[in-house]
C-alpha cells in the first residue's frame, strides 16, 4: 500500500528541511568565525560536517523542480516563464545582501582586489563561478543552481531532448570520476563538479516518493538519517570518507530523507510547526546573509573587550542570533518586498516551491 499523496497539500517538511540545512550551515561557520576572531575552537565531528547542508539543498532543488514543474516538461511555451522565476528567485536577494557587504567593506578596510576590478565585479554580480572563493562565499553554490536550471530549460522544449541533456552531463561527471581524470579550467572544474550530482539524486527522489509503501517512509527516513549521521562521522571523525565519497554520501541520505519526508507530509502523517515552516522561507536570506553578519558581530565583540570575558555559552549565543536574525531581516524587508516589486507572489512554502 503506497502513501496515497495529496496533490494540494504543501509540504512543508521539505521547508523544515531547507530550514535545517541553513542553520546547519550557519553552526558550521559560527564556529569557524569564533575560531578565526577569538581563537575558541568548539568543533566536533559533527560540526565540522555542517558544509552538508550545502548537499542537502542541491538535493532538494533537483526535487522541487521535478515536483513543481512535472507537468511542463516538453511544453517550450512554459521556458520562459520557468526561467523568470529561476532568475527572479536567485537574483535580487542577492544583489541585495552584495550590496550592502560591499557598502560594509569600503566603509571599513575596503573592497576586496575581487570587487574592485571589472571582471571581478561582472562575474560576482552574474553569479559566475571564480577560481578561488568569491567575495559572498556562499555565492558559489547559487552558480551551480543556475547551471543546473539552464539545463534543466531544455527539458521544457522537449522532455526527450532535455533528460538526454541532463543524461550526458551527469555520464560525463561519473566517467571524469571513474577514469581519475582531473578537469583543467575553471569551466571544466564547474561543469564536471561532483556536486552537480546531487540535482540528479534529488530529481531521482522526485520521481519516486509517490510509489513509497506506507508502512516504508517512517523506517526510510529514520534509515536517511542514520545514513547522513553516519557519513559525517566517517568524513570528519576518523576521515574514512574523501571529499567526492563524502559529497555522495550525503547527497544519497538527503534523497533519501528528501523522498521520505515528502511521503509523510503528503499522507498527513507529519506535522511542520510553524516557526520551522517560516525559517525555511527565509532560508535563502539566512544562508546569504548569515556569515558576514556573524563576522562583524565577533569583530565588534572583540573590539568591545567582551569576547574574552563572556561566558562561552552567551557568546556563542550572541553570535549565531546575530546570524539568524540579519537573514531573517533580509528576508522580511529585502526577499519579500523584492518578490512582490517584481512578480514573485506566489509563497515558496505552496509546494515548497
Amino acid at each position: 500500500m503506497t502513501a496515497s499523496p495529496d496533490k494540494s497539500r504543501p509540504l512543508l517538511s521539505l521547508q523544515a528541511g531547507r530550514a535545517f540545512a541553513a542553520l546547519y550551515v550557519l553552526v558550521f561557520h559560527l564556529c569557524f568565525v569564533l575560531e578565526s576572531r577569538t581563537g575558541l575552537s568548539l568543533y566536533t565531528w559533527f560540526i565540522e560536517a555542517g558544509h552538508a547542508g550545502v548537499e542537502f539543498f542541491f538535493v532538494l532543488s533537483g526535487f522541487i523542480m521535478v515536483h513543481v514543474h512535472r507537468a511542463d516538461f516538453g511544453r517550450p511555451a512554459r521556458a520562459p516563464r520557468y526561467l523568470w522565476k529561476r532568475a527572479l528567485r536567485i537574483y535580487p536577494t542577492f544583489w541585495a545582501v552584495l550590496a550592502v557587504f560591499a557598502a560594509a567593506q569600503a566603509a571599513s578596510s575596503g573592497l576586496e582586489p575581487a570587487l574592485r576590478s571589472a571582471e571581478g565585479l561582472a562575474r560576482a554580480v552574474l553569479l559566475l563561478p571564480f577560481e578561488t572563493w568569491p567575495p559572498i562565499t556562499a555565492a558559489w553554490t547559487l552558480s551551480h543552481e543556475l547551471l543546473f536550471y539552464g539545463l534543466l530549460a531544455s527539458a521544457f522544449l522537449s522532455r526527450r531532448l532535455g533528460f538526454a541533456v541532463l543524461a550526458a552531463w551527469w555520464g560525463a561527471i561519473l566517467a571524469e570520476m571513474a577514469l581519475g581524470w582531473a578537469p583543467e579550467g575553471l569551466a571544466a572544474r564547474f561543469l564536471l563538479s561532483p556536486y552537480n550530482l546531487l540535482f540528479a539524486l534529488g530529481m531521482g527522489a522526485a520521481a519516486c516518493w509517490r510509489a513509497l509503501p506506507r508502512a516504508a517512509a517512517w523506517p526510510l527516513l529514520a534509515a536517511g538519517c542514520a545514513g547522513f549521521v553516519l557519513t559525517a562521522w566517517a568524513a570528519e571523525g576518523p576521515e574514512l570518507l574523501g571529499e567526492v565519497a563524502a559529497t555522495l554520501g550525503f547527497g544519497a541520505a538527503s534523497a533519501v530523507i528528501v523522498a521520505a519526508l515528502a511521503a509523510l507530509d503528503a499522507a498527513g502523517r507529519l506535522r511542520t510547526p510553524r516557526w520551522m515552516a517560516f525559517l525555511g522561507d527565509a532560508s535563502y536570506s539566512i544562508y546569504l546573509a548569515h556569515a558576514p553578519a556573524m563576522a562583524f558581530a565577533a569583530m565588534l565583540l572583540v573590539r568591545a573587550g567582551l569576547a574574552a570575558s563572556l561566558p562561552v555559552a552567551v557568546l556563542v549565543a550572541l553570535t549565531g542570533a546575530v546570524g539568524i536574525g540579519a537573514g531573517v531581516a533580509c528576508h522580511l524587508f529585502a526577499e519579500r518586498p523584492l518578490l512582490r516589486l517584481l512578480g514573485g507572489r506566489r509563497r515558496a512554502r505552496r509546494g515548497a516551491a
